[in-house]
């Protein structure tokens, strides 16, 4: 997906994979021509408000103190625990400077621990041979 308008006012690619992708895919073969909204309202002139669809969605899955924005914190999540880099986690944000995607991500404490055992697992555990000669 690309957007032409930005935030930073610099047209950027974002990739959708999944579900996402192949939905979005979908609307875009049923698109009208000459309509440049993903969602447009019924005559295409401008975009539908979601606000009232987050907020739906939001009560039925009861969801209390949860905003849309929280979802680009649980993006830059889950690509941080999954071994992304800050850049490529800033490039997917959109982000300028890599400092800024330390802010969106933030690792689960199942997350840290497994992390730290790993690296007790491979650097401080004797192995079943026992040392070996330098």
């Amino acid at each position: 997906m690309r957007f032409l308008k930005t935030k930073t006012d610099r047209p950027r690619a974002v990739p959708l994979v999944g579900d996402a992708g192949r939905i979005l895919e979908a609307l875009a073969q049923q698109q009208r021509p000459g309509v440049p909204w993903v969602f447009p309202d019924a005559d295409g002139l401008q975009p539908v408000e979601t606000d009232a669809h987050w907020r739906t969605a939001r009560r039925q899955a009861q969801l209390i103190d949860f905003h849309f924005h929280d979802l680009r914190h649980t993006f830059a999540s889950y690509m941080a625990m999954s071994g992304s880099s800050l850049r490529d986690i800033a490039e997917a944000l959109g982000h300028v400077k890599i400092d800024q995607a330390l802010a969106y991500s933030h690792l689960l404490e199942s997350h840290t621990t497994s992390v730290v055992a790993q690296m007790h697992a491979k650097f401080l555990t004797p192995n079943q041979e026992g040392p070996r000669d330098a």
